[in-house]
């Protein structure tokens, strides 16, 4: 019993760690979100910026909610019923497993259905930016004398304006991979040493620790898998704004 208690106050430390790097995720999102949109309404169209909006405001939603608040502690959970498993003869093995596997369903069905809207998005948003852009520009040209003119001077402030949009985007990029690395390669260390700790006390400990232990690098996979897709998301989200407007 002791042992488990140890083994809790672990993974109790690594969930800190862990709840941080999601807090500072959503808090740089939505610091980001409205410099990128305005950005985005000067080179591509108001109907671009009101979509990928919409799209963030989204994202940031089911991050700091589904992802930190109702994800996060059913890998808790997990944990929890692992121990008491291996303390009363493998009772919640079934329960425990179902909790693991519907974070990875969840995990994989918001993915899809985001980079799905994304893809969407970047096919109807942009297309009809175009359209009124094209028809704003041919009334310009239109017009006789400094038509030319106009037109030309239009090109350079777009052409600027597309410059600063993609220079926001990769430096919310770049951001991104400084904010997410360190805690990453942490909750991944942690993985892999309690795994192989896990694998080298097979042979003479008890079978119970050993599989307390792993469960507790089953645990930190879950915490690393989370991690790894909320920034991938915001990620592809980013670069998807940034190509297709």
């Amino acid at each position: 019993l002791i042992q488990m208690m140890l083994l809790l106050r672990l993974f109790l430390l690594l969930t800190a760690s862990v709840e941080g790097f999601f807090m500072k995720l959503v808090d740089f999102m939505r610091v980001l979100q409205p410099a990128f949109c305005l950005s985005m309404v000067f080179s591509s169209g108001s109907i671009s910026a009101g979509a990928y909006y919409q799209l963030l405001l989204l994202l940031i939603y089911l991050i700091d909610t589904v992802f930190a608040k109702i994800l996060l502690p059913v890998v808790q959970v997990y944990m929890v019923l692992q121990l008491v498993n291996y303390l009363t003869q493998e009772r919640f093995s079934r329960i425990a497993g179902l909790l693991s596997d519907s974070v990875s369903w969840c995990i994989r069905l918001f993915t899809t259905a985001l980079v799905g809207l994304n893809i969407v998005q970047g096919l109807l948003a942009p297309g009809i930016d175009g359209l009124r852009r094209s028809t704003a520009a041919g009334a310009v040209r239109a017009i006789p004398g400094a038509g030319q003119i106009f037109n030309s001077m239009s090109e350079i402030l777009a052409g600027s304006a597309m410059l600063i949009k993609n220079s926001v985007g990769v430096a919310a990029l770049l951001v991104l991979i400084v904010i997410s690395f360190l805690p990453l390669v942490k909750t991944a260390v942690f993985m892999v040493l309690y795994r192989a700790c896990a694998a080298f006390m097979e042979p003479v400990a008890d079978k119970r620790f050993c599989a307390a232990v792993a469960a507790l690098g089953q645990s930190a996979a879950l915490y690393l898998k989370l991690m790894f897709y909320a920034v991938l998301l915001f990620f592809l989200t980013t670069a998807i704004i940034c190509a297709a407007t």
